[in-house]
């Protein structure tokens, strides 16, 4: 399992992918797809079960572990 910022990640998924984890995680986390995407874009960062929940969804889904920091 890789290692990646979330900005990072982000930009190396093609646009597909980028609608596919926009949808998956505004629906699993109950935000609107802005406040997902300004997360990708790491203009706000995700906050508690939030936070777990992209963790876990790009682990699973992408074998990537996000770094925060």
């Amino acid at each position: 399992m890789g290692q990646m910022k979330l900005a990072d990640f982000w930009r190396d998924q093609p646009t597909e992918n980028r609608n596919k984890i926009l949808i998956d995680l505004s629906a699993k986390c109950f935000k609107s797809i802005e406040t997902v995407r300004a997360w990708m874009l790491n203009y706000r960062k995700p906050t508690g079960l939030d936070k777990n929940a992209v963790e876990e969804y790009i682990a699973s889904n992408y074998s990537t572990e996000v770094i925060w920091s």
